[in-house]
């Protein structure tokens, strides 16, 4: 064997005589100057174009963005639409640009590409917050469900189940301990509940005279909850403490995959609905909601979102001539969203939770005899709180945000 000295020469002996490879460098992007714009090459394939104005308005020196809060020091409506680089320098790693306001600004080209506005960009980010529509067939115990316990305790389960419900719009959590307490724990796992006229939590049982036909036993059709709101729940949860021994099934419809097939199968009615408002109230029990809106609209992400609640219609305040296109193309709708293919029924079970997008996922009962106990109890949430929770503790598992 050789010498120990000479083993623990030898990787310095070869480190010496044969020189090291030069390593591979990124190639600094081109940055050219316009009148109202630099157009920056961050490939040979691609270029982006930044304005001078938007550039000014989103510098991030401490002059300009407060340092703790990460928030504006100053309006946008105080940047001057003549701002313009008096010279800017060009690294292989950043962009310094000196302004004819005598403010100087300093973006790294991660931060540019990150935030580009291009139209490629701007489809690529609306790829990513795309909602996966779905048909019945599609959802399954396996893929779409989480026990309590890693609910609670497992992140790296828990933001799985998170994205799921941010792609799906529905989630079922299950083996969830018999409490009415457990809802709120469940919701707040994600963030803040949103408390309404109902509580901060509720029960869905059956009442005699009650003054909300989910506290019935009939059958409810497919619906929304407070869609009379001006801002409607977007979370909704129910768990079932008691299910009923007969009937009392859940039944969950995507109404985006609906108002889709609408759009490509019956356009006009698609644009009558986007276009006629139709009224929503709820007027009972000391309490007075009415809202005008369409059944379709675009929502944030130029998508297609959704009122649907027939069992909260009122009378319609629009143009006579628009009356009857209106129920027309809404019995169209109306029957697509009840499509057998579409629509996922299931029978809850004791500790199941369902968890859906109570903007996008309709949801209905089958009856149930009225001496049955059937109990679930429900609660409310936001939509920027799931997100907000996703974001954040994800960051810390190194996931990207679902919005970018």
């Amino acid at each position: 064997a050789p010498p120990l000295f000479i083993l623990f020469l030898f990787p310095i002996l070869i480190h010496t005589l044969i020189p090291s490879m030069p390593l591979e460098t990124t190639p600094a992007p081109v940055v050219q100057e316009h009148s109202s714009h630099f157009e920056i090459s961050f490939d040979e394939e691609k270029k982006n174009v930044f304005h001078y104005v938007w550039l000014r308005d989103n510098c991030l020196c401490p002059k300009c963005t407060q340092e703790y809060s990460l928030q504006k020091l100053r309006s946008s409506a105080t940047i001057g639409l003549s701002v313009a680089p008096s010279s800017f320098t060009a690294s292989s790693s950043e962009l310094q640009i000196k302004w004819n306001d005598d403010h100087t600004s300093t973006f790294t080209y991660a931060w540019l590409k990150e935030n580009a506005y291009d139209k490629n960009a701007t489809v690529k980010r609306r790829e990513q917050v795309k909602p996966t529509l779905w048909q019945a067939s599609e959802i399954s115990e396996t893929t779409h469900s989480i026990t309590y316990a890693s609910f609670m305790n497992d992140d790296l389960s828990f933001l799985k189940a998170l994205k799921t419900y941010l792609d799906y719009g529905i989630l079922f959590v299950t083996e969830i301990p018999s409490s009415t307490e457990s809802v709120e724990l469940i919701a707040k796992r994600i963030g803040p509940i949103r408390e309404t006229f109902f509580g901060v939590s509720w029960d869905v049982k059956n009442i005699p005279k009650a003054h909300n036909i989910a506290y019935t036993s009939v059958d409810l059709g497919l619906h929304q909850d407070l869609s009379y709101y001006e801002a409607v729940p977007s979370v909704q949860f129910l768990h079932c403490i008691t299910p009923a021994d007969h009937g009392g099934e859940s039944i969950f419809v995507d109404s985006y995959a609906a108002a889709e097939k609408l759009m490509v199968d019956h356009p006009k009615d698609f644009e009558n609905l986007l276009r006629i408002p139709m009224t929503f109230q709820y007027t009972n029990n000391n309490h007075y909601f009415k809202a005008q809106k369409p059944v379709l609209y675009r929502n944030e992400n130029l998508y297609i979102g959704v009122n649907f609640s027939p069992q909260n219609h009122g009378p319609m305040n629009v143009p006579p001539e628009d009356v009857l296109p209106f129920y027309e193309s809404f019995k169209k709708f109306s029957d697509l969203v009840n499509l057998p293919e579409l629509t996922f029924t299931k029978k809850m079970k004791g500790g199941e939770c369902a968890v859906f997008d109570n903007r996008r996922v309709l949801h209905a009962r089958s009856s149930f005899p009225t001496d049955e106990p059937r109990h679930l109890r429900g609660a409310y949430l936001g939509m920027d709180e799931v997100e907000d929770r996703y974001n954040t503790l994800g960051a810390k598992h190194g996931l990207k945000p679902f919005r970018a």
